[in-house]
């Protein structure tokens, strides 16, 4: 199965995608480049739904890669990222923030990367105890800022699986991985 930009471009869209074996990096790039926590990220998406007047145009917030080391070293199959996420950007790419400047002892990274996607967001709870019942009466949750991303090797997983289970052949997809919606 392919797309067929001619007729999304004629319907209005704009189509873009990270070509895989160029722009994206999976765990083992990952490795290679050095990225790590303090990293600069971009999350895109369409949080709460909000989306252009005229066209839907994707919302762009920054933040850092939080904690990567235990998804490299294996022991965790998502990494954290500190950048507000609602719902809406599930599904969205997170992009390598290209930087000249690097924290001493870290690599700044040249290239903008697809490193993976939005899960879900972290929300801090907390309990508010009645002093007459001791008992929680309560519960506020509030986004935290921290979010899951799953890394570009378990999306390639995904789309695989999703193939072989309704019995389509295995696809070469590092030619074309999603960038946005277009409209």
């Amino acid at each position: 199965m392919s797309v067929n930009f001619e007729i999304l471009k004629s319907l209005g869209y704009e189509p873009s995608f990270f070509p895989n074996n160029i722009l994206t990096m999976e765990k083992q790039k990952l490795i290679e480049a050095e990225v790590a926590a303090g990293d600069g990220i971009f999350v895109l998406g369409f949080p709460m739904n909000l989306a252009g007047a005229q066209r839907n145009y994707v919302i762009v917030r920054e933040g850092i890669i939080a904690r990567i080391s235990e998804m490299l070293e294996g022991a965790s199959n998502t990494f954290m990222i500190d950048s507000f996420v609602f719902p809406g950007n599930s599904g969205g790419p997170v992009v390598l923030r290209p930087e000249i400047l690097a924290i001493q002892g870290t690599k700044s990274h040249s290239n903008a990367s697809l490193i993976g996607v939005v899960t879900s967001y972290r929300p801090y709870t907390d309990v508010a105890i009645s002093p007459q019942a001791s008992r929680a009466r309560v519960l506020f949750e509030e986004n935290s800022g921290l979010a899951d991303v799953l890394p570009m090797n378990f999306v390639e997983e995904a789309i695989q699986s999703s193939r072989k289970s309704r019995g389509l052949a295995d696809v070469d997809t590092t030619s074309s991985i999603p960038a946005r919606d277009a409209k």
